[in-house]
């Protein structure tokens, strides 16, 4: 009967150290180790590093498509105003002043009047 009670006794001991040894691995194991926790800060500062590189970049390409945006409106109102010269020029070419007509013309026109 003693013999029966102590191995007894002796397989719960075995199965409470084996226990007790489980959850010490349980806790180790769901406790991180500091490489890991290095290792997640360092992936969370690469992160927000590429964020802010990324804004930077939507930046700067907001930035060149408005300069672009004012370039373009810039040559557009150039070119309205090189119309607008080309006009005046036509208008005056089509419409000569006494000034500008030859001197044989201006004799006729004075001999007439």
């Amino acid at each position: 009967m003693t013999v029966v009670l102590r191995h007894k006794l002796l397989l719960l001991l075995l199965q409470q150290q084996q226990q007790q040894i489980q959850q010490k691995q349980q806790q180790e194991e769901s406790r991180p180790l500091p490489q890991q926790v290095q290792q997640q800060l360092l992936l969370q500062v690469l992160l927000l590093l590429l964020l802010q590189q990324q804004q930077q970049q939507q930046q700067q390409q907001q930035m060149e498509t408005q300069q672009q945006q004012q370039q373009h409106q810039q040559q557009h109102q150039q070119q309205q105003q090189q119309q607008q010269q080309q006009q005046q020029q036509q208008q005056q070419q089509q419409q000569p002043s006494l000034v500008s007509l030859s001197p044989s013309i201006l004799l006729h026109i004075f001999f007439i009047l």
